[in-house]
Formats: structure tokens, C-alpha cells, sequence
């Protein structure tokens, strides 16, 4: 048992603000909308920053603000080309300038007012001097704009960055919503090479409202994606490239829009493999679409080359595919390979091959369009990656009927309420069936809405997951869409993994490294027939390469507490020989760089002793500092150190030589919560009372003195189910300090 935490109680009081009529508004660096602009001209801040005059509209030729197709140019000021007006220019012959100039670019509405306002999108690059300081702003007025009654600002410094603004606007006499963005600093002579005072770039984030796909940009993981081979990789800008393995002087992963991209690299079978995700959209015959996807690749992880077998490539296609999921037509983008630009993100768009353009149109028989990512190796270990952003599906022209919203794969604890929504059109009157595992759905019971545009599920079972589809139909035809529906016991859901006992048939979201695979009950394997520990399917790892096994990252920050356990099996027909070691690890990182790392004990033959034939719990205690080499002290509960943002759980094989291999299977990382407890006396007993967590004990200890050198135990174990637990004892004269100790 170990205690997490000591509580005292105190009575509180709580007061809320309920804020109503509040809607939620979301605007972007959209060069479609009308930007105004107003400077405000001061002295230099050396001569005291006295106020000169505020003028709307200055000349756009000195406000230098352009854009160039999506990202918007901002450049210091300039004014005037007379090096000898003393006004402007300082008189002792360096060119520079006079004045302190406030510039501002927005859009400015009155339609925003009483919403809550989110400002977002990424700054590319930036090269401003240091005596400038660009700013993102929201700003409300009052009706005569002499007054700001609200602002949120964030400066903007960092090329490869994002912003996120956020301001309720419902200050009392708001009139005016005014955001966008602030340069201060110098004016900048023509006479005196203004650009040298550098600039800053921000993409333009405008939402693209014929884009079909779910999650187009990964800022929600892969959730509407499915990934197969090593596609199901999410990388954030904290993040850092493979660089060789050495983090140092790693570059920070590159992001087109927002704070993740995703990431392909191939498997390291040795032969020829695929790896990607995509996106199916219901749609029927006659349907136009346009397909493009950003794509890069990095030279300090660089697509790769296997002589004499060819490069790897990565490309983009669309299909259309008929129920049967039988391919009708493709079209492909241009590939990616050993050499395309590295560093810079490349436009890709899929094109019509056959009659020329982009415009592609779905074929008789169609019923869903698949846009993939398809990352291709040839053969080989060549390796390197490929990180993809704004994947974009334009529906030009719909089919009739037309499934406009899909529904929503969703994760949901036992009892808790399903609700599938699906939003369509058509020519004539729309019916709608939902269907579970390819069989109608009842209304009765727990369910309702069958027949509807929305299905509703009360009170949820674990037999109750599954595939859930609808069709919708009118008068010319049936389109289906279809979401996945997975239902967690308490304990269940108090795993931070998902799919971690492999179950689902894939790795996803797991990235593997060279040598493994999925195993199912009664396959034949090393001399051995497949039992798994539990379910039907778990994964080995064996010898593919001098470190072999797979891994998943779970967001994380400091102070979060974790414990991480696993099962093994070792076969006396292929067991590890020579120096060969398998263990379980756990890595806190801050982006791509560790800062810590825990390690089970291994398993290998420095340890002749271990079980063989036999499943086996490994845990991740044994402490190292984020050189992998330095010890820090062992614990069962693994703390998050400062600046974490992800926890990696990793299984790992060195070879050295010889051969073996391990199965594994139902692992766990468990984010443990800290204990809350409040107390109640009455009647002579006091009542300790906390709330649980499932997959977690609890044993009350007691000490009638602080300075007592151990808690003493009383009680019966308490299990955790996710509600309230409590345990009563009888008062005493003296005083008495309660703890609830967790395991």
C-alpha cells in the first residue's frame, strides 16, 4: 500500500456564475474577410512615448500587410523618404526611425458581441528584430469605440507556433468586436532598407466548409481516421524529428495548422509493406470531389532509399468503392519521395488521370469515396517518415441523397447514454434505419430512435458494442455511414492505453519498430500454439533489428501519477539466448526529448531463474534520469516530472545476437488519482468518505500522533468501482489523523 495523499477537511462554500445566452464563436486569419486598419503614431519610448495622432485607414503601401495565397505578411511601418525630415527620421545619420507606430489589422463586427470568442491559427515564421512586437488581439468596444471594456492578447514570437485567443464578449454597453493583429515598433524609413527590420507570416486558418472529413487536421488524434501498418502516429509541435535517435540537436516537428500532425513511416519486415490511414465518406454515383493534403518530410528523418530496390514513396488517393467495398476508380496525387523538398510542407492534389484536372467524379455504383494516405516501401530497411496535415475531401457536387454529418465513433462506461446523430438531404422525404452489426436496430427497451435521424441509447451495455451503420433513403437511392461504438467497464476505462491488449485486430494508435506482430489464439508460433492471456489476440516481439517493439504516447503533465504493469510469456522453444533482454518501460517526455524513464525487470538470460511457459506481471519501477543511464530512486507510483507532456508506455527488445521472442499481452498504464477525503462525525463515529477509482484499493490508516513513525492500518480493503467509498470508526477522547492509503 502507498500512501498518495494526506487529507484534512475543511467545510467550503461554492458559488457559481451561470452565464446564459452565451453562444460559441470560432474566427481565423481569413484573408475572404474585409481587415481594417488603424495606426496610432507616439514618440520613441527614449523620448518619453508622448501620444501624436491615431489615423484609420494609413496609407496600405506604409501599413504593410499582404497576403500571399494563405498566410498573411506582416512588416514593419513605414512613412516617409526624406531622410531629413527630423519628424520622422533621427538626425544623426543612421537612417532611423523617429516615431513609435502602433499598426493594427482586424476584422471588426458587431455580430460577435455577447458570444464567446475563440482567435486561433499558427504563426509560420518569424524574423521581426527585437525593438518590434507583433500581438494577436480580441477587443470589445463601446458603440463610439472610446472605450475597450474587454481584451485578450497573446504576443506572437515563435516561428512554428500556435495561438489560441479566447474572451467572452459581454461586457455591459459592448457594441463592436474588433481581432486580429498588433505590430509596435520604429517607423521604418524607405530610405533606410525597412525589410531588414525582418517580419512575421500567419496562416491562414479559414474553415473550408465543403471539406467531407472528419478531423481533417488530426487536432482530435485519429479520431474518424483509421491508420493500418504504422499510420497511427500523432506528433505535436513540442515534439522533435528522429534526428538518428540523438535528441540532441533534434528540430522541432513542423505543423501546418493548429498543434498536431500525423506521421507515416513504414514496417521493418524486410519485405514490401503499406502503411497510411483513411477516411471513408458516404456518397453515391454522379458526385463530384476535389482531393489535396499537405505532406512533408524532414531531412533529420528523411524518406529513405534501399539499394538497389528503389526509394520508399507516400502519395494521397481517392477511391470509389461499391458496397462491397470493391475498388471503382482511383486517382492519385504525385508521390513523395527520396527527392522531393525537405523541410517545407508540399501541396498535394489528387488528379484525374484519365480526362485531366482535379475535378473526380464518383462512377455507377458507387457508395462511399476513401481518401488514404498511402506511405510505400518497397523493400527493405530504408525507413523514414512522412507527416501529413489539412487533409481536405471538397464535396463539389452532392449525390441525392446527401449525408452532410456523420455520425461520431464514441467510447462510453457501462450505463452511461449513446446518442448517434446523422445530418442528411435529398431530393424527396428521407427515411432512416439504424443497424447494429449489419442487423436492424429495435426501438424498446434501453433503445429509441431507430427509425430516425437520431439513435439513443440509455443505459448502455457492454454487449452492446459494435458497428452501428444507418441508412438513409429517398426516392433515388440509400447511402450508409457507419461509427464504432465501444463500451468500457470501470475498470476497463481507468486503463490511459487504448487497445492495449491488441483486440482490435490492429495496433492502432501503437507504433511498432521493426521486429513483431499480432498473434491470435491457436496460431502456431516458435514451436508453440498461441494461448493468449486474455482475449484472442496479443503481440510478440522478436529479433528484426538491434531494438525491436512498440510503444503509444498518452498526454500527460507534471503531477500526474501513474502505475504501469504488463503480461509476459517466454516459450522453452524460443527463448531468449546470448546477451538478448526484453522489458517494459515507461518514458515521461517533454515533446520529443525524455526527461525520465522506469524500467521493469528484465527478462533475458542474466536472469536463468525466470518462468518459462508461463504468463508472468512485469511493472515498470526501476527509475533512470533522461540520459536512460543515471538512477533516480524506484517507485511503484510514477510521478510526472516537471515539464512532462507525454508519458510514453513502451515494450522493448535489444538484440544483441542469437534469437528468441516474447508474447505479450493486456497492458495497462494507469493514471492514478489523488485521494480526497472528507469527514463527518455523528453519533460517536466519524465517517471518512472519498471518491474512487476503479482498478484501485483503498485502507483507511490512523495516528494518534503526527511525529508516530508509521500509519497504523485499520479496516477491511475497500475496492474502488468509480463511486463514493466510505469507512466509519468510532471517536475517541484523544486526538486521532486519518489517511486513506491506495494500491
Amino acid at each position: 500500500m502507498k500512501k498518495l495523499i494526506t487529507a484534512c477537511v475543511a467545510l467550503c462554500a461554492l458559488f457559481g456564475l451561470v452565464v446564459q445566452g452565451i453562444s460559441q464563436s470560432s474566427v481565423f486569419n481569413d484573408p475572404s474577410q474585409p481587415f481594417g486598419s488603424f495606426m496610432n503614431v507616439t514618440d520613441l519610448p527614449i523620448n518619453g512615448g508622448g501620444y501624436q495622432f491615431g489615423v484609420p485607414g494609413w496609407a496600405a503601401k506604409d501599413l504593410r500587410a499582404t497576403n500571399y495565397a494563405d498566410v498573411l505578411k506582416l512588416q514593419a511601418c513605414t512613412n516617409v523618404s526624406n531622410p531629413g525630415d527630423a519628424y520622422w527620421v533621427i538626425q544623426d545619420g543612421s537612417g532611423r526611425g523617429n516615431k513609435q507606430m502602433d499598426a493594427s489589422w482586424y476584422v471588426d463586427t458587431a455580430s460577435l458581441v455577447n458570444s464567446n470568442i475563440t482567435f486561433s491559427g499558427n504563426v509560420v515564421d518569424c524574423t521581426l528584430t527585437t525593438n518590434y512586437v507583433c500581438q494577436a488581439f480580441i477587443k470589445v468596444f463601446n458603440a463610439s469605440y472610446s472605450s475597450v471594456l474587454q481584451s485578450s492578447v497573446q504576443t506572437l514570437s515563435n516561428a512554428n507556433s500556435f495561438f489560441s485567443l479566447n474572451l467572452t464578449a459581454n461586457a455591459a454597453g459592448a457594441a463592436h468586436i474588433q481581432y486580429g493583429f498588433e505590430t509596435v515598433g520604429p517607423n521604418a524609413p524607405w530610405t533606410n532598407s525597412p525589410d531588414s527590420d525582418g517580419y512575421i507570416t500567419i496562416r491562414a486558418n479559414a474553415a473550408d466548409p465543403k471539406n467531407a472529413l472528419v478531423n481533417p487536421g488530426f487536432e482530435n488524434g485519429l479520431a474518424g481516421w483509421t491508420s493500418y501498418g504504422n499510420g497511427g502516429n500523432i506528433e505535436l509541435t513540442g515534439n522533435t524529428y528522429y534526428n538518428g535517435g540523438n535528441a540532441v540537436g533534434a528540430s522541432n516537428v513542423l505543423v501546418y495548422e493548429g498543434l498536431k500532425v500525423q506521421k507515416v513511416f513504414p514496417t521493418f519486415t524486410g519485405g514490401a509493406n503499406y502503411s497510411g490511414i483513411y477516411q471513408d465518406i458516404p456518397t453515391g454515383a454522379g458526385s463530384t470531389w476535389s482531393a489535396t493534403a499537405k505532406l512533408l518530410t524532414h531531412h533529420q528523418d528523411h524518406i529513405g532509399v534501399w539499394d538497389p530496390d528503389g526509394t520508399n514513396q507516400c502519395w494521397i488517393e481517392v477511391t470509389f468503392r461499391d458496397g462491397a467495398d470493391s475498388v471503382l476508380a482511383t486517382y492519385k496525387s504525385p508521390v513523395i519521395d527520396s527527392l522531393s523538398p525537405v523541410d517545407a510542407w508540399i501541396d498535394m492534389t489528387v488528379t484525374n488521370d484519365i480526362i485531366g484536372g482535379t475535378t473526380l467524379t464518383a462512377p455507377a455504383g458507387t457508395t462511399k469515396v476513401r481518401l488514404q494516405e498511402v506511405y510505400y516501401q518497397p523493400y527493405g530497411y530504408a525507413g523514414g517518415s512522412v507527416y501529413a496535415d489539412k487533409m481536405v475531401l471538397d464535396n463539389l457536387s452532392p449525390s441525392d441523397p446527401n449525408i452532410t454529418t456523420l455520425p461520431l465513433s464514441q467510447t462510453k462506461l457501462v450505463g452511461e447514454t449513446v446518442i448517434f446523430s446523422v445530418v442528411a438531404s435529398g431530393a424527396t422525404t428521407l427515411s432512416y434505419q439504424w443497424k447494429t452489426n449489419n442487423v436492424n436496430v429495435p426501438n424498446g427497451g434501453n433503445i429509441s430512435g431507430a427509425t430516425t435521424s437520431t439513435l439513443t441509447i440509455a443505459n448502455v451495455q457492454k454487449s452492446q458494442q459494435g458497428t452501428y451503420s444507418v441508412d438513409v433513403t429517398d426516392s433515388a437511392g440509400t447511402l450508409t455511414a457507419s461509427a464504432n461504438l465501444t463500451v468500457k467497464t470501470c475498470d476497463e476505462a481507468a486503463n490511459a492505453l487504448d487497445n492495449p491488449g491488441f483486440e482490435t485486430g490492429t495496433y492502432s494508435p501503437w507504433a511498432t519498430f521493426n521486429g513483431g506482430g499480432l498473434k491470435t489464439n491457436g496460431d502456431f508460433w516458435a514451436g508453440i500454439t498461441i494461448a493468449n492471456y486474455e482475449g484472442i489476440i496479443g503481440s510478440v516481439v522478436e529479433n528484426g533489428g538491434e531494438y525491436d517493439g512498440a510503444y503509444q504516447d498518452v498526454p500527460a503533465s507534471p503531477g500526474q501519477i501513474f502505475s504501469a504493469d504488463g503480461w509476459f510469456f517466454e516459450s522453452s522453444t524460443y527463448q531468449l539466448t546470448e546477451a538478448n533482454q526484453v522489458w517494459l518501460e515507461v518514458q515521461f517526455r517533454n515533446g520529443g526529448t525524455p526527461i525520465a524513464l522506469y524500467k521493469s525487470a528484465i527478462i533475458g538470460t542474466n536472469d536463468p531463474a525466470r518462468p518459462l511457459d508461463a504468463w508472468y506481471n512485469l511493472q515498470a519501477t526501476n527509475g533512470f534520469a533522461g540520459d536512460f543511464v543515471t538512477p533516480i530512486p524506484n517507485a511503484t507510483y510514477l510521478v510526472a516530472p516537471a515539464n512532462t507532456t507525454v508519458v510514453r508506455y513502451q515494450v522493448t527488445m535489444h538484440v544483441v545476437g542469437g534469437s528468441g521472442g516474447i508474447l505479450y499481452d493486456n497492458m495497462h498504464l494507469l493514471k492514478k488519482l489523488p485521494v480526497t477525503v472528507t469527514a463527518a462525525k455523528s453519533s460517536g463515529n466519524i465517517t471518512l468518505s472519498w471518491p474512487s477509482q476503479c482498478s484501485t484499493s483503498y485502507k483507511v490508516a490512523y495516528k494518534d500522533n503526527l511525529n508516530d513513525s508509521s500509519w497504523t492500518e485499520t479496516g477491511s480493503v475497500i475496492s474502488g468501482d468509480g463511486g463514493t467509498k466510505s469507512a466509519s470508526f468510532p471517536t475517541t477522547d484523544a486526538k486521532r489523523f486519518y489517511t486513506v492509503l491506495t494500491k
